[in-house]
């Protein structure tokens, strides 16, 4: 780790055969760190002391899917080491939640599931990654982005575009997104569930009403289910404070716009989209079927210039 921090490598990813977080373990031995609490902490420490700012965890064993942003990661005496954590799993072997608590929520248990870790790197002092967490036929259910370098103090700087296509599979299925704002500034964001309108695109399975959730630090930011009819007579809410609480369609398409989105050009179509002014920080999204029918949801969110 000391090396690559001193080599300037914008990013250190550390493989690791058990979950990183949970509370004391029992007396029995157990997969996981918490049965190593000694030893977790004097990495943690070490990681502080050592002013390491760009670790990701990557684990499996939990046979689930889940990521933390560093919320509850961190292990260090005092704090100072918060990591991030991805976990994928499990390829052939049934269902099972370990750890936690995670800042994605309650861990996607199954089977048939694994884990994609996309590095997008354009030769400058940071790179942006992409966690998806994937079930064999039915794409990504979980996904995350964020932005690492090798700076306590990184420059401003933000995402562009983030979009996943995964398929909810039941009444009760959500699927789930996280990113990161970072910086110092606030961002114009757009967040779009796309579900009638890929039917345009050729996708015969598209959901017909997905309906969008934002959140942050657990609380609901924002909510729609019909992107051209916002406001107090329709499906959007928006906390008090938000830019534009009742934004109208004519706002919606300048942001698509803007942003390089394609239009939702049925101003009747179930497809969900919020416009938000959004301070650094760690956000989640959520997509789940409003009619309990299943079906294809493209979730995306853009950096509105």
């Amino acid at each position: 780790m000391i090396s690559a921090r001193d080599a300037g490598f914008p990013l250190i990813l550390w493989v690791s055969s058990n979950p990183w977080i949970g509370e004391i373990a029992p007396a029995v031995d157990v997969d996981n760190w918490s049965s190593y609490q000694t030893e977790r902490a004097e990495l943690a420490n070490f990681i502080r002391d050592n002013r390491i700012t760009n670790v990701a965890v990557l684990s499996g064993d939990m046979h689930a899917l889940a990521y933390d942003d560093g919320s509850h990661s961190d292990y260090a005496a005092g704090g100072g080491a918060p990591l991030t954590v991805l976990h994928a799993a499990a390829l052939t072997q049934g269902g099972s939640v370990k750890g936690g608590p995670y800042s994605s929520g309650a861990p996607i248990a199954g089977s048939a599931q694994y884990g994609i870790l996309e590095v997008y790197d354009t030769g400058g002092p940071s790179v942006a990654c992409r966690f998806l967490g994937m079930r064999a036929g039915e794409g990504a259910k979980l996904s995350y982005i964020f932005s690492a370098n090798n700076d306590a103090s990184p420059a401003a700087q933000a995402f562009v575009n983030i979009s996943t296509l995964a398929r909810v599979s039941s009444s009760n299925d959500a699927i789930v997104s996280g990113f990161v704002i970072s910086g110092n500034k606030p961002r114009n964001v757009l967040v779009r569930a796309v579900g009638p309108s890929l039917a345009q695109f050729g996708l015969a399975d598209a959901l017909t009403n997905p309906q969008l959730t934002v959140f942050q630090s657990g609380k609901v930011i924002a909510a729609n289910d019909a992107w051209a009819a916002p406001g107090p007579s329709g499906s959007t809410t928006l906390v008090a404070g938000a830019p534009d609480s009742n934004p109208t369609a004519t706002a919606l398409n300048t942001a698509f716009d803007r942003s390089g989105a394609f239009r939702l050009v049925d101003p009747a179509s179930r497809d969900a989209a919020v416009l938000l002014t959004l301070s650094p920080g760690a956000y989640t999204m959520q997509v789940k079927s409003g009619t309990a029918t299943t079906g294809a949801t493209l979730l995306e969110v853009y950096d509105v210039p």
